[in-house]
Parts: structure tokens; C-alpha cells; sequence
């Protein structure tokens, strides 16, 4: 048994007074508990939600909450997903953009479907998988059917891991050099 390294929560019955950022995120690579939202396009931050996810109640069975209503309000219904890294299975992690090609290796498997998103800047999710191939996306982060980046991003999904393609830009998946990335990889079988 693992603490989680990636959580994401959404209420499921209405939050009174509406919130706009309904899927808040935590990742481990995240500092300071800052979080993300899985529909925003938002850089990671605290603003004014530092005590989202709590990390010194988080074990292995259960997380911890702060008092924000888009997590803990008093008679709302909440889900949530909550991943670690698993050995030969799924992965999460994080790496710094080199605008060049490059590789993200040591995962311990060839995954087959990657989440990416830029931390440091605002930028779309994504998701992609060898199913439908390296050229298209999903972005949980838009209403949008899959679409395909003018450039091919990710240009392999590796033996140990992924090889991304050099470019400039934040939305995901990305490689804008010096800005970071979160990733988690599963090997879906």
C-alpha cells in the first residue's frame, strides 16, 4: 500500500455557491501544496486554496481535505480518484521541458496511455494513448472531441518510457524548455 501521488476530486451533487474550478488535482510533483484543476488550463497554484489536499493526513487508506467547498462542503457529495506509481503498471512523475526532443525513461514499463500538463505556465491536458496513435489528443480540460496538434508531440511511446518531440508550447503534452510538466503513465493491458 502507497500514499497517492495523483488525486483528482469533483463534487457530485451542487456546490452552493458555484465554483468554476470543479476538478481540483493533486500531484506529488506539485511543492507547496499547490494543485491543479483537470478542467482548467490554469499554471498550478495555491491562490487561495492552500489547504486542498492535505499531505500530512494522506496514508496509504485515506487523504486529507482542507476546508474549501470545492472539496469539503457540508452536505455535498464528493468522488474521487487517487493513484500511486506501481511497478510495471502506472507511473506518475514530472520532468523540465528542453524544447528539443527528448526522452523520459526509468518508468519500468512501455506505457500506453500518458496525462501530461504544464505546471509552470497555463496550458491544456492531455491525454493520449498508442491505441488511436502518437497524433491525437484528448484534453479533459475542453469540451472538445479529439483533436490532433499541429505537430506530433509525442513522437514514441518507449520500452521504459516516452520520447517527446522539441517545440515551444505549454499545452500539453509539451516541451517548452525550462517549464514543468507533470505526467502519469499507465500500461493498460
Amino acid at each position: 500500500d502507497s500514499e497517492p501521488d495523483f488525486i483528482i476530486t469533483k463534487a457530485r451533487t451542487t456546490i452552493s455557491p458555484a465554483i468554476s474550478e470543479a476538478w481540483p488535482a493533486f500531484h506529488s510533483s506539485l511543492t507547496n501544496n499547490n494543485i491543479a484543476y483537470l478542467d482548467k488550463t490554469y499554471a498550478a497554484g495555491s491562490g487561495n486554496k492552500t489547504s486542498v489536499y492535505s499531505d500530512p493526513t494522506t496514508t496509504s487508506t485515506t487523504f486529507g481535505i482542507g476546508n474549501w467547498r470545492g472539496i469539503n462542503q457540508s452536505g455535498t457529495v464528493y468522488m474521487a480518484y487517487c493513484f500511486h506509481s506501481v511497478d510495471g503498471k502506472q507511473k506518475v512523475g514530472s520532468y523540465v521541458g528542453t524544447g528539443s526532443d527528448q526522452s523520459i525513461t526509468g518508468l519500468g514499463f512501455q506505457p500506453n496511455v500518458l496525462i501530461i500538463k504544464c505546471t509552470t505556465l497555463s496550458g491544456s491536458w492531455s491525454i493520449t494513448d498508442s491505441v488511436r496513435g502518437n497524433t491525437k489528443r484528448l484534453r479533459p480540460n475542453s469540451d472538445a472531441a479529439e483533436d490532433t496538434p499541429s505537430s506530433v508531440r509525442v513522437l514514441s511511446f518507449d520500452s521504459d518510457g516516452f520520447t517527446l518531440k522539441g517545440t515551444t508550447s505549454t499545452d500539453g503534452p509539451g516541451n517548452k524548455s525550462g517549464e514543468t510538466f507533470i505526467y502519469v503513465a499507465f500500461k493498460i493491458t
